[in-house]
């Protein structure tokens, strides 16, 4: 918790400067460890090419997993459209956009800096309330229509007038899992924990599994002292309830693991699979109890091409 002791009692005016300076340090160091990186998620275009290989199977290079800081100018590929009738053609269909803010990270330092946060799970928890009010609530427009680019002909599209970006989303409360851990990523690492953005899959119990993004931490406990990593889901967090069992508020599911390593994330990358009991929190005066749900939630990484339900020619992660 350094760096929240840190900009305790700045003024706004420190806190702007401190914010600038912190986020200067966390780019350059995330280039040097994330060397030639562009892309986090499908590594395709808007206009469509080919992408059967030599024994015409069709291949998408993905990038599942980013460690550290995700610095602007990086492109976020979320989704896909392909046809295997027109000899493999795939692109990304205008579900793509750049790293082209870090309003958020400000933002939510001057929130905190006086909620007097004395640990990392009640950082967790403003993190997760952050979040949310900061994409919004009610949807002002889907992220289909937002995205969506001009066709030139029956298979191009035009270039977009205005490349699309992440800070397009504030607001409009058409967020999901993967603009859910981007900023979480950046926040986190703000906050000195370690953090990974996986690309991969999640699956509650018996439901069909959905193409999903979520995080992987790690971190020193402040109060204990001890080592802690987890899988971090802000996106499909869990519910907490007052003693009548009233909804009272969400928290990102936790799921911990043994430890973070390197090869940790190169197995969980090599289509490894996560299993973790359902749960959900009950506030009790000044104590949380964690209650389990009798069903499992999953979290994996598969290579394979799955297309979105709703079309067997589409493909996006959540």
């Amino acid at each position: 918790m350094y760096y929240y002791q840190e900009i305790e009692e700045l003024t706004e005016e420190e806190l702007k400067k401190y914010v600038q300076e912190r986020i200067k340090d966390l780019e350059l160091d995330s280039k040097v460890w994330n060397k030639g990186i562009e892309t986090i998620g499908y590594n395709l275009d808007y206009n469509p090419i080919s992408q059967l290989n030599d024994q015409k199977e069709l291949f998408i290079d993905i990038r599942n997993v980013y460690g550290g800081y995700i610095p602007k100018g990086m492109r976020i590929v979320y989704g896909l459209s392909y046809n295997y009738d027109q000899d493999g053609l795939v692109g990304n269909d205008g579900k793509y956009y750049y790293i082209d803010t870090d309003d958020y990270i400000y933002e939510f330092c001057s929130w905190i800096k006086d909620k007097g946060i004395i640990n990392e799970f009640e950082l967790f928890y403003y993190l997760q309330d952050f979040i949310k009010q900061y994409f919004g609530l009610i949807p002002d427009i889907s992220r289909e229509e937002m995205f969506s680019l001009l066709y030139k002909d029956e298979k191009t599209y035009f270039p977009p007038v205005k490349e699309h970006g992440l800070s397009w989303f504030k607001k409009k409360g058409n967020a999901m899992c993967t603009e859910y851990a981007v900023i979480a990523q950046n926040i986190l690492s703000f906050f000195d924990i370690e953090s990974y953005i996986m690309i991969g899959k999640e699956k509650i119990d018996s439901t069909p599994s959905e193409n999903h993004a979520f995080n992987i931490i790690s971190y020193t406990e402040n109060e204990t002292g001890e080592e802690y990593s987890a899988i971090i889901d802000f996106a499909t967090p869990v519910a907490i309830y007052n003693p009548k069992f009233e909804y009272i508020g969400e928290f990102p599911f936790l799921g911990p693991i043994e430890e973070l390593t390197e090869d940790f994330i190169t197995d969980l990358n090599n289509e490894g699979k996560l299993e973790f009991q359902e749960y959900c929190y009950l506030s009790l005066a000044n104590d949380i109890i964690e209650l389990a749900y009798p069903k499992k939630r999953i979290y994996f990484v598969t290579h394979e091409l799955t297309p979105d339900p709703i079309s067997k020619k589409k493909a996006k992660i959540r």
